[in-house]
């Protein structure tokens, strides 16, 4: 944990000692949200398991060994031949008590590559699920991010449309005063009091917005902050991140990996058209009585032993391995095609997000120049007003207006800040990833 989230913790609580609000900031809340979440760890366990199914894969290269015991009681009803066995099952021959225990041994000794095809296509299905980890972790910090932000422009906006709100008060009550005295007519009145109405619509909705963005972070971050806590400005001290080639991010390495786990099993399945060659051994213990189990396994002994090498190869499975196979060339298609529908859509992400962070500087320029107008405007009616050479009704909607351009200032630098951060997020994950 860094210093300054230490500073912050600690800031926090003394907060709550003193019973004021605490102070929160984005690197805070990310930090929990990747320590903590509850989806994000659902991502490590799919990785995990991924882990396991490569182990289950490499089990292919390894003999088998079982063991095989059983107890039997028979009895034949008539004394007369009949054949041993009808189909797969056999018949009973004579009448008591069996024992009978078996010990196999197989190994596949060739299955053009098989084995190999099963273990590249879990080994790509893992990476498959690394890669999707990390950009869901992306993907949920950009959440988090749009959250905070909104919060942030909405605490901005519920400051000054609650001076907007005063003011209009005070310009109603004006001029209803002076409509009383016959001195303006009462649409004017009228156009005042449907503004205040309008403003405390807004501010309702905006505090109806605010909930909404709060519950997202407390969900995101399990941290339960409230909405009188401080959530402080978006650092900006890294203003430019080298954009990551599609080539080189998590999110190409993830289809990639799609394309080779979908060849692999595309190989996979054409070996079932294939000859199999397997060798075999079987040790077999018997033991029999017609009156107890007990003498039968004093009469258990051995039986035999035998080992060869088998061949099998499939003639004829009613076309489902062609239909296998189709399927598995299908999705190695469609593996492929979606590889080139993510380039494009990563390369419009990439553009989009260096376009908002210009137009959000020009915007930021633009209002920052109209707020100075604004003060100096406010400034020298002020002075005319004190002088008696301006009346009260311009003066307080010159104040309006430049509470107004203050909220456009401050959700123009918010948003630049938050778009600086989330290329730094989106540069910073994808590059770290595709690296793993």
């Amino acid at each position: 944990m860094s210093n300054k989230i230490v500073f912050l913790t600690c800031m926090a609580f003394f907060c709550i000692a003193q019973g004021v609000a605490e102070i929160y900031d984005f690197n805070m809340l990310s930090s929990a949200l990747l320590d903590t979440s509850p989806k994000l760890k659902q991502n490590e366990i799919e990785v995990m398991i991924a882990k396991e199914n490569i182990d289950v894969a490499n089990a292919g290269y390894y003999p088998s060994l079982r063991f095989v015991s059983n107890l039997e009681r028979s009895r034949k009803f008539e004394n007369m031949f009949s054949p041993t066995y009808v189909g797969d099952d056999s018949l009973t021959q004579s009448d008591g008590r069996y024992i009978s225990a078996s010990l196999y041994f197989t190994y596949d000794i060739y299955h053009f590559g098989a084995t190999d095809y099963s273990l590249k296509a879990a080994e790509a299905n893992m990476n498959v699920l690394s890669a999707a980890k990390c950009i869901k972790e992306k993907e949920s910090l950009l959440s988090l991010l749009e959250a905070y932000s909104r919060v942030r422009s909405n605490n901005y906006q519920l400051e000054y449309y609650g001076k907007i709100q005063e003011l209009y008060t005070e310009l109603y009550g004006l001029t209803k005063r002076l409509h009383e005295s016959g001195n303006l007519a009462k649409t004017s009145s009228l156009e005042y009091a449907k503004e205040l109405a309008d403003v405390i619509t807004l501010i309702a909705g905006i505090k109806e917005e605010r909930a909404n963005y709060f519950s997202q972070i407390i969900y995101l971050s399990g941290i339960n902050i409230d909405e009188n806590d401080i959530l402080q400005p978006l650092d900006e001290s890294a203003q430019y991140y080298q954009n990551i080639a599609f080539e080189n991010s998590a999110t190409a390495k993830q289809m990639m990996s799609v394309i080779s786990q979908k060849q692999a099993e595309l190989n996979l399945e054409k070996t079932n058209y294939l000859p199999a060659i397997s060798f075999y051994a079987r040790y077999d213990m018997y033991g029999s009585s017609s009156d107890s189990y007990n003498e039968a396994l004093n009469d258990l002994g051995k039986n035999g032993y035998r080992f060869g090498i088998s061949f099998s190869l499939p003639l004829f499975d009613g076309f489902r391995s062609d239909s296998r196979i189709s399927i598995k060339r299908l999705e190695l298609t469609q593996s492929r095609l979606a590889y080139e529908d993510a380039k494009r859509a990563y390369e419009k992400e990439q553009f989009l997000v260096n376009s908002q962070i210009s137009l959000a500087k020009s915007r930021l320029d633009s209002v920052s120049s109209g707020v100075q107008s604004s003060d100096e405007l406010v400034q020298a009616d002020t002075l005319l007003y004190n002088a008696g050479e301006l009346d009260r009704i311009t003066l307080l909607n010159d104040q309006i207006n430049r509470h107004k351009i203050n909220i456009s200032l401050k959700e123009a630098h918010e948003l630049l800040s938050m778009n600086i951060k989330k290329r730094e997020i989106m540069n910073d994950k994808e590059g770290k990833c595709a690296a793993l």
